[in-house]
């Protein structure tokens, strides 16, 4: 606090009192401001499990059959799913979260190591990120990016998102290593899923058999 009180002295002293009303009003709010974003990450948890509750049913019945499963589950994944539910600011990856927890299961995927990198993986992934991985898998066929010119900022944020796949290795951008003209843009004609990482992180985030069926034969 003290540290925030001296910024709010620079700021009257090199733009005047009047600069700093809305610094000094966070600060006045400042020791209420943990209750309440805990507050309202409750709340945001308890829709999204009620929009979710059909799912959760059906992972509910399936760790109901196999007890072995059920301990891995319970003790190893269950507290890093659950603190994602909670966390996680878009609403929108919900889904993919509750498939990944529930494909671990589907899948008989129980490396623990593996599974915890997959939802680290998905932690840092935008919901625009999955929405672009999709496209890419030709599970999607709604890409906005691709209709604006290029060099727009929309392209450029195309290409960022492209690079942030293939840093985490879900995509391979064809030419880029080992290529003698220098830095190979990415563009939706020379990206294309990972053949090992990508395809199994899109099995842990898909939503049903048809869409497994297709990242399958990638």
């Amino acid at each position: 606090m003290k540290k925030m009180t001296d910024i709010v002295g620079v700021v009257k002293e090199l733009i005047g009192p009047a600069a700093t009303e809305v610094i000094d009003y966070g600060l006045s709010m400042a020791p209420y401001i943990g209750e309440l974003n805990q507050n309202y990450k409750i709340s945001r948890a308890e829709k999204r499990i009620r929009e979710s509750k059909n799912q959760l049913i059906e992972i509910n019945n399936l760790l109901q059959s196999d007890l072995k499963a059920k301990e891995f589950m319970e003790k190893r994944i269950a507290p890093i799913f659950i603190s994602d539910l909670i966390e996680d600011h878009e609403d929108s990856k919900i889904n993919y979260l509750l498939n990944g927890f529930q494909n671990v299961f589907i899948e008989q995927k129980f490396e623990e190591s593996i599974v915890l990198h997959y939802f680290d993986i998905l932690r840092g992934l935008r919901y625009a990120d999955i929405r672009t991985l999709y496209y890419i898998a030709g599970l999607d066929d709604i890409y906005p990016s691709t209709f604006y010119f290029e060099g727009s900022e929309y392209d450029s944020i195309s290409k960022s998102i492209y690079n942030k796949l293939s840093n985490l290795y879900l995509v391979d951008i064809m030419g880029r290593h080992g290529a003698i003209l220098g830095k190979i843009e990415p563009t939706p004609e020379n990206v294309c899923i990972n053949k090992s990482l990508g395809k199994e992180f899109l099995l842990f985030i898909a939503q049903n058999e048809q869409e497994k069926e297709i990242i399958r034969s990638l």
